[in-house]
């Protein structure tokens, strides 16, 4: 069955074989442009770029990560395995709660997947129980490493 606003089958879009006119070629191509794309892309738009962005935060993190790894020899500083392509660099106080601290690299570690999410499991059940102790008026304690 046909949907109410489908095509049949075999049927021919009125612009199949039509191309754009020399005019509108010449046109886009002054603007650097490539045919069959949008109006901005490829232009620059510095008024919007890096912190003035909406979507900013906070620069790039990849520099920091990649000394952790090579300063702790890409190996996990818990199980103590070695596997270059799957190490990753975790905070040791969550970024969340201590953002002044996110690009410190005595706040970075090396870690394997399997003990990256282990921790981070943890964290989480942590920061949950500190919210609980706020909620309930008691003193919440602080995350251990």
């Amino acid at each position: 069955m046909l949907k109410k606003n489908s095509f049949k089958k075999g049927h021919i879009p009125w612009n199949k074989n039509l191309k754009y006119s020399d005019l509108l070629k010449s046109k886009l191509k002054m603007e650097g442009l490539k045919l069959g794309r949008g109006l901005n892309k490829g232009k620059k738009r510095p008024e919007i770029e890096g912190k003035k962005n909406w979507n900013w935060k906070g620069g790039d993190t990849r520099w920091f990560h990649k000394q952790v790894l090579i300063r702790d020899d890409y190996t996990c500083q818990i199980c103590g395995y070695r596997e270059i392509e799957i190490m990753e660099v975790d905070h040791i106080k969550p970024k969340s709660i201590y953002p002044e601290l996110q690009f410190e690299m005595n706040n970075m570690v090396t870690l394997c997947p399997n003990c990256h999410r282990r921790k981070t499991n943890r964290e989480k059940k942590q920061i949950a129980n500190m919210k609980k102790q706020a909620n309930s008026g008691e003193i919440p304690t602080e995350i251990s490493g």
